[in-house]
């Protein structure tokens, strides 16, 4: 109270009432104060009244106490601000003349006490003395008898005596008292008016002033019997009485008054030493002492406990949109989560650091209806993607943007359709500096649009709304499928006709599609496709992974795969039975098991102890599914199933004697394991002694092999013998190398950044796109025409050639293959990047292949109309540099510059690209190019120092902006595709999809690149991080957050400062949201080889049964069947043996194969029954013949035959072109060698 303040600092004791001054008094004093505004709820200054103005002369007042208080007054003035009435700080200052009429009113009560203390002091050493005198004289003198009576009359008179005294001094005391009385009012009054002067000034604050004291004096602070005082005393004095420290002691306030049982309190109180920064004094045991700062951060703690238990203790969620708009960030990474999976977690969360912190008065209830609801995700989600937008407009305008580009791609997951669209564009990495250029990327949504061209361009139309009021905004290039309604041949008309795009805009058909389905195409037409019952490698692929997964689930993951893989390989280190049955069914994958592990023992040191472990204990781990439709799954596959070809057999023999051993022969895994190990035996003969049988001993009698009668370095390893190369395992041998000498290195290239962009141009290497497609046209000529046989990557395959049964098989196999590769190489490849609208692009590549295209178009506007003469490229060879170093191969890649170019134009038309956009518009520095005449001189777009006296900038600006932007592939899409997909497992529409890729492209995406960058500044020593995990990528996700927050207030306020409605974006996304809601080895008949493989019917010179129709019979043929009836009548037989008819060739192959039929069969029967009837024939030689009735062979199985007569010989080439327009190739162009 303050009441207690004055009086302590007066020094007044709680006996000394009449002198004490009262809290009525002070509330009088108050009302001084009350149209004053308070100042309650300032964290700064905790001010309660005025303004604080009076710290600049803070060395005048004196300050005499300090102290809280909460008058009625105060809590008044609190009521009439709304708010909660509390203690607040206060320090009393005094005036000069006050203090100087305090100090002597109390030196004069300390003169007072002194001379009291003398008085008594000196009658107690008198009474000391009197003692001393007698004790002496006790021995000497002998003690009279004193009666009772004298005795009694004694001790009355003491009595009397020292009553008399108590009555004087009380007396005395009365007198003195009525005189402090007096002066005291007068002191109050002072008091009062100084204290209502001080509120007047604002003259309150939460620190404490120390006790101050005149120049040359000392303080002591002390504690005596539990109570604190002070006293100044002058430099010099040598000592202090205890006198002293007992009247300097402070007054007690009222409720702790000076009672015998609480003075025994104080006095028994033990205390410790304690410390502020330097100083030391002593506490109270069991107390602490707290500087004022912490103490103001301790109240602060204490406000933001308040501030958490009012933000749930209401019915709905109080969180605030900047507070959602991170949760919403955070939340779009949980990709694959329900709505209500999320809202649970974030109840639970919040639930869990509650419980941590201590907080427990909050009640389940309110815990949930304060965290933020599905419905308040989902909007909140919604707001963030409108805000991404905004800023992504913004952005671009800081770029200056004008040119763009599209990425779409039509795909299918989860059952449900998406089409994305990505806008791109170049942009400065910082606007401000405008030091570095950057591509920038915004998806503009996922929906689910139609399959033709007209409906999807109508979609990207719709999206590009919000842009195509940009100043300058064109789109100029598409890259989208190269098939289907949407590809970007028939979906670019469309977007020109609908004005989406402009008149001049070039396409792409996207590089990583392009090779896929070369390699999807020549590996199907050569090796057989996947499917139930096949017998072909990629059918045992597909079994290898199920089977692998399989066991994964039943074990519960990776681990109990890994303890089945480390079994198998100790018994097969071994175990001589099955070291026996591996060299029996795959002696080349089983050397190569043991070459492994002898290279690995070999090794010295920890990694190769480590490495040696691994191979022996773990199993390949993250296989996909290996599938065409998943890009470089099947090669990986390929590359992991030859890697452990001897472990994975014996692992799938391992489970599947487990499981007969406790009676599952029916079990999944048992099935799969039969399959499997079926297949990987498989030798395409039906000879039993080309395979393992338990009890051969005498083919497991190992032969020490003599290295020294091989001096050749491909005779390293014994030849091989027929029958000892399961076919499936050469076939995958070859599949592997080509991957290693060719396909590999291409799908490398394409996914490489930017060499000036760097990091996230991934798929955005366009302007080296056209040079490239030279580089895999000349590797794949390398190995057409048997040049394969001369890599050293096929070495493994040709040593097992060497133990096929059926070489003549793989003769042809090769040429298939790498034939039907480059018909599709052709198609989809070459095509897009030698086009007009493209050729171009070389211009930003190889400083040397775009100085000799530049001559090329200069050379062509100067030639005369009759200069017939082509123009001579430089024959030079180049290093293509790093760009184009080959990763798989490890090799640079050399070109002959006048090769190439005369490849890359030999369709061109050269008037078509001078009537380009791009170069109409810098014809003028592409001519200053192409004037250099020697090579020596050749021009740098990338390097000024080579540009001469011509400033060559605006050209590498148009590269940035209008060729760097456009896409060679479409993988960024696919991540849209792919994420969609797992979004729409949680049963959301395609507005959630769009909201959810709208913010990945705007903010996960650039916080990952950002993220990376800091992680690489913060650790320099440490090699850049792949991806952001762990703490630190929720740390550095806050601050990205909070700087995008600033991004989007800055566009907020620039787009009002332009008089943009900022709320257009969000309420067209409101819209689209309202719709929203182990025994013994026993090999069983199911995994023996059953002795064929599945043929592809171009591999089998086969005939599609399906081929054979009507419409493709001669001219005669349905004549006579159109009068079939009549002809019958007059018994007229038509016969036909016209080569290329499929009528004859279907009677003749009838009669070839015996199948008799009778004449009004052969008139009236369709030709689809008599197809029927070669159908059930060639079943009848499989079934019975081939063994295949032995595998639950169906008759529908059958789609295609190999003919035996000549005339359905003759329709083979038909058939060709026939297979072949299915794919959309050009038979012509094969047959005559087109590259």
């Amino acid at each position: 109270m303050l009441s207690d303040i004055i009086n302590i600092a007066a020094g007044i004791k709680i006996d000394e009432a009449s002198l004490r001054v009262t809290e009525d008094e002070l509330g009088a004093a108050y009302k001084n104060c009350e149209d004053h505004t308070p100042i309650i709820d300032d964290d700064s200054t905790g001010h309660v009244l005025g303004t604080f103005k009076w710290r600049k002369d803070r060395l005048s007042p004196w300050t005499v106490a300090v102290g809280r208080f909460e008058s009625k007054n105060a809590v008044d003035l609190a009521r009439k601000a709304n708010q909660q009435p509390v203690e607040y700080p206060l320090r009393v200052m005094m005036s000069d003349d006050m203090k100087n009429k305090l100090m002597n009113f109390l030196k004069k009560r300390a003169d007072d006490k002194k001379k009291r203390e003398d008085r008594k002091r000196k009658r107690e050493e008198e009474s000391a003395e009197s003692g001393n005198n007698r004790a002496p004289q006790a021995h000497m003198i002998e003690v009279e008898e004193v009666d009772e009576e004298e005795e009694r009359r004694l001790e009355k008179e003491k009595k009397e005596a020292h009553m008399e005294k108590l009555l004087k001094q009380q007396a005395a005391q009365a007198k003195k008292l009525k005189i402090e009385e007096d002066k005291m009012n007068a002191l109050r009054k002072q008091i009062a008016d100084t204290h209502n002067e001080l509120f007047q000034l604002g003259s309150v604050s939460t620190r404490s002033a120390p006790m101050k004291v005149q120049e040359g004096q000392r303080t002591l602070y002390y504690i005596l019997d539990g109570r604190g005082g002070f006293l100044h005393y002058d430099e010099g004095m040598a000592c202090i009485f205890p006198s002293d420290l007992a009247k300097n002691l402070a007054d007690l306030p009222e409720k702790y008054g000076d009672e015998e049982s609480k003075n025994k309190i104080r006095m028994k109180k033990a205390y410790e030493l304690s410390n502020i920064g330097a100083c030391q004094f002593f506490v109270p045991a069991g107390s602490s002492v707290v500087a004022n700062n912490h103490q103001v951060r301790k109240e602060d703690s204490h406000d933001t406990v308040k501030d958490l238990q009012g933000l749930f203790g209401g019915d709905i969620s109080k969180f605030d949109r900047d507070a959602l708009r991170i949760a919403a960030a955070f939340n779009v990474q949980g990709y694959g989560a329900s709505d209500e999976a999320t809202e649970m977690i974030i109840v639970g969360w919040t639930a869990a650091i509650l419980e941590q912190l201590g907080i427990s008065d909050i009640d389940p209830s309110s815990i949930s209806n304060g965290c933020p609801s599905r419905r308040t995700l989902v909007r909140h989600e919604a707001m963030l993607a409108a805000d991404c937008m905004l800023v992504v407009l913004q952005e671009i305008m800081d770029d200056g943007a004008k040119f763009f580009a599209l990425i779409t791609d039509h795909g299918k997951r989860s059952g449900i359709e998406h089409f994305v669209k990505i806008l791109v564009w170049t942009g400065w990495a910082d606007p401000k500096k405008k030091d570095r250029k950057v591509l920038k990327f915004h998806c503009l949504d996922v929906d689910a649009s139609a399959h033709d061209a007209e409906g999807c361009a109508a979609a990207v139309k719709r999206s590009l709304e919000e842009f195509t009021g940009l100043d300058g905004f064109k789109v100029t290039a598409v890259t989208g499928d190269a098939g289907g309604g949407a590809s970007v041949h028939n979906l670019l008309p469309q977007l020109i006709k609908c004005g989406a795009v402009e008149k001049s805009a070039a396409k792409i058909n996207c590089v990583m599609h392009g090779l896929n389905k070369c390699l999807e195409s020549a590996g199907q037409d050569t090796f057989g496709g996947q499917g139930v019952n096949k017998r072909t490698p990629f059918q045992l692929l597909f079994v290898f992974n199920q089977l692998w997964k399989a066991i994964k689930e039943e074990g519960g993951g990776k681990k109990y795969l890994d303890s089945i893989y480390s079994v198998v390989v100790d018994k097969l280190l071994n175990d001589g039975d099955w070291q026996c049955e591996a060299k029996k069914n795959f002696k080349q994958a089983f050397q190569t098991f043991e070459t492994q592990l002898q290279q690995l023992e070999e090794l010295d040191g920890d990694k190769g102890i480590d490495d040696l472990v691994d191979f022996i204990t773990e199993t390949p781990s993250n296989i996909s599914d290996p599938v065409f439709s998943r890009w470089k799954t099947v090669m990986s596959c390929t590359r992991v199933v030859l890697q452990y070809w001897t472990q994975i057999y014996f692992v799938a023999v391992a489970v599947k004697q487990r499981e007969i051993h406790q009676k599952k022969h029916s079990s999944y895994i048992c099935i799969l394991a039969s399959a499997l190990l079926s297949l990987m035996k498989e030798k395409d003969t039906t000879n039993v002694n080309a395979y393992y049988k338990p009890g051969d001993k005498d083919m497991c009698m190992a032969q020490e092999f003599d290295g020294t009668q091989y001096l050749v370095e491909e005779q390293a390893l014994p030849p091989l013998e027929r029958g000892d190369t399961p076919v499936f395992y050469a076939m995958l041998l070859f599949f592997q190398a080509f991957g290693d000498a060719y396909f590999d290195d291409q799908f490398h290239f394409v996914m490489k950044d930017d060499p000036f962009l760097g990091e996230g141009s991934f798929g955005q290497t366009s302007r080296f796109c056209v040079e490239r497609l030279y580089i895999m046209h000349k590797l794949l000529a390398e190995l057409e025409n048997d040049g394969w046989k001369t890599k050293v990557q096929f070495k493994a395959y040709k040593r097992a050639l060497q133990g096929v049964s059926k070489p003549e098989y793989f003769d042809k196999m090769a040429k298939v293959f790498l034939e039907r590769f480059r018909f599709v190489f052709d198609k989809h490849l070459r095509p897009c990047w030698t086009s007009d609208s493209i050729l171009h692009y070389i211009l930003g590549g190889n400083q040397v292949l775009a100085n000799e295209f530049a001559r090329w178009l200069v050379d062509y506007k100067r030639m005369s109309s009759d200069d017939e003469e082509p123009y001579q490229f430089t024959n030079q060879i180049i290093d293509m540099g790093a760009i184009h170093y080959r990763t798989r191969a490890q090799k640079n890649v050399k070109i002959n510059v006048e090769e190439c170019m005369n490849y890359l134009t030999a369709d061109a038309d050269p008037a078509a690209i001078m009537q380009t956009d791009f170069v109409k518009s810098h014809w003028d520095l592409i001519e200053e190019m192409g004037t250099f005449e020697y090579i020596e001189d050749t021009i740098s777009l990338f390097d000024d120092t080579t540009w001469g006296h011509v400033d060559f900038e605006p050209l590498l600006e148009a590269v940035w902006n209008e060729i760097a932007i456009h896409a060679c592939h479409q993988q960024r899409c696919e991540n849209y595709v792919q994420l969609a997909a797992l979004v729409a497992k949680t049963s959301v529409g395609e507005v959630r999809r769009t909201l959810r890729a709208i913010i990945l492209s705007t903010i996960i995406r650039p916080f990952h690149q950002w993220a990376k960058q800091v992680l690489a500044e913060r650790n320099p020593d440490k090699p850049p991080p792949r991806r952001v995990e762990g703490a630190a990528r929720g740390e550095l996700l806050v601050k990205f957050m909070r700087k995008f927050s600033k991004k989007l207030e800055r566009a907020k306020r620039l787009a009002e400062e332009r008089n943009i409605d900022t709320k257009a974006i969000q309420q067209k996304l409101s819209v689209l949201l309202e719709a929203l809601t182990v025994g013994e080895r026993n090999i069983t008949k199911s995994e023996e080889a059953a002795g064929y493989i599945d043929k592809p019917v171009i591999m089998s010179d086969g005939i599609t049964i399906n081929f054979l129709s009507m419409n493709r019979s001669c001219k005669n043929c349905n004549n006579a069947w159109t009068k079939r009836n009549a002809m019958w009548k007059k018994k007229e037989f038509h016969r036909c043996e016209s080569e290329g008819c499929c009528l004859a060739a279907v009677h003749a192959e009838l009669k070839e194969r015996n199948i008799k039929l009778s004449k009004k069969d052969l008139t009236f029967n369709t030709i689809g029954q008599k197809r029927h009837e070669i159908r059930a024939h060639v079943a009848k030689e499989v079934m019975v013949d081939e063994g295949k009735g032995k595998q639950g062979f169906d008759i529908k199985d059958i789609k295609d035959f190999v003919p035996k007569s000549k005339l359905m010989e003759s329709i083979k080439e038909m058939h060709l072109d026939w297979l072949n327009e299915k794919k959309g190739l050009s038979t012509i162009n094969m047959r005559n060698g087109v590259q």
